[in-house]
């Protein structure tokens, strides 16, 4: 099952640029998925150290989607067996 949903429709340029920060509390984990259309293109655990919160920079390779409309989509998944369920942070989202 997945968690929350970030859909959006977009037309991309002929550069596409799709990049964001995925953060996590301390010692927590949660899933993430992106979708460009109907293909995943990224499917990662996002895992907090011990000591303090946690971002990654997320970059996702759209180029062959380039000049397109395509419609983006952001999967969190919080209940990850063997892990404590973490909430999911988002920021610095660019989409062009």
């Amino acid at each position: 099952m997945r968690g929350t949903i970030l859909k959006r429709k977009i037309h991309l340029s002929s550069s596409p640029v799709f990049t964001f920060k995925a953060g996590v509390d301390p010692g927590r984990t949660w899933q993430l998925q992106v979708y460009v259309n109907d293909d995943k293109v990224l499917d990662n655990l996002i895992e907090g150290v011990a000591a303090a919160q946690s971002w990654q920079d997320i970059d996702i390779d759209v180029l062959k989607y380039a000049g397109q409309d395509v419609v983006l989509r952001l999967y969190q998944r919080v209940l990850i067996p063997g892990h404590e369920a973490g909430t999911a942070y988002w920021r610095d989202l660019v989409v062009k």
